[in-house]
């Protein structure tokens, strides 16, 4: 029997692309979410609603992967949508935390996302697993996070991701400023001095697989590229890739204006080293800017 795969919050963009590539190397993946997709499904992927989670099998289960939580950019952060954001980080985390609690035979691993926002605004020091957290909102989201997801620490192997900007053509931020550059109006946003914590999409999915298999893995580890740049650097080099100039900077004042409190998910300098993933063999497709840019710009 293929051993199973279980991802809670599997419907999103890294779930998709995680799931296909769990599927290719032979795992069976089981995505539980808020609705069964209207979809025609792979015959290797099962889906689950939350409310019938009591009868997830966890026989020969490899992984119980959770990335579930609202989105981020899905608009201003006023109080309301705030605790939307924590709640259902928390509350999931919570959930699966107690179910695994409750299992004869837990997962071999729990492996829950968090962020590099963990480490709030830290101009240029350089932030490794063991960095203490910062402060903001984002910092605050991913400590009550990263609280209620060690938890899972007493029953199984535990892995937290703390996640970086993701780098993909048709999601996340990249996608978004690709626009502006096909037009020849694109450039850095904020100060431009502040680090850019990047990861392609094939590491971060990588770097997943590298979690599952690798049983000496506990405790934090940063989903990020080993070679952050500066903003000012990931747009120049943007525009090099895209033979489009990086001329037109969108001071820090005006994202304030234009996203409130959730400009900081720009506007904060984080340089994320991922020691850990260093440190146990990982070997980066994509370490390089230029390399990753090239790779997702061509496809």
């Amino acid at each position: 029997m293929s051993s199973t795969v279980i991802i809670a919050g599997g419907t999103g963009f890294i779930g998709s692309v995680l799931s296909k590539e769990l599927i290719s190397k032979g795992y069976n993946v089981l995505i539980i979410s808020r609705k069964i997709p209207d979809i025609e499904k792979d015959e290797n992927i099962t889906y689950k609603t939350w409310d019938s989670l009591q009868s997830v099998d966890f026989e020969d289960v490899s992984a119980l992967i959770n990335l579930a939580g609202a989105s981020l950019a899905a608009g201003k952060w006023t109080d309301s949508y705030k605790k939307i954001i924590i709640d259902s980080r928390v509350n999931s985390t919570r959930a699966l935390v107690e179910f695994v609690s409750k299992t004869k035979k837990p997962p071999k691993v729990f492996i829950n996302a968090s962020a590099v926002g963990y480490y709030g605004d830290r101009a240029d020091e350089v932030l490794i697993e063991s960095s203490s957290s910062g402060q903001g909102f984002l910092a605050k989201v991913c400590i009550e996070w990263e609280n209620e997801a060690i938890n899972a620490s007493k029953y199984t192997r535990t892995v937290i991701a703390r996640i970086g900007v993701v780098l993909d053509k048709n999601e996340g931020a990249l996608s978004k400023m690709l626009l502006p550059f096909r037009f020849f109006a694109g450039g850095p946003l904020g100060r431009g001095n502040q680090y850019f914590p990047w990861i392609h999409i094939k590491d971060i999915i990588g770097l997943f697989i590298f979690a599952i298999e690798n049983n000496s893995l506990n405790g934090s580890m940063n989903f990020t590229s080993p070679k952050p740049v500066t903003m000012n650097e990931f747009a120049k080099t943007l525009g090099k890739v895209m033979k489009k100039p990086s001329i037109f900077k969108v001071p820090e004042a005006v994202l304030k204006i234009m996203l409130g409190e959730s400009a900081e998910m720009i506007t904060n300098s984080q340089r994320v080293n991922p020691e850990i993933a260093l440190s146990n063999g990982y070997d980066f497709r994509f370490a390089d800017v230029n390399e990753a840019l090239y790779d997702i710009i061509s496809q």
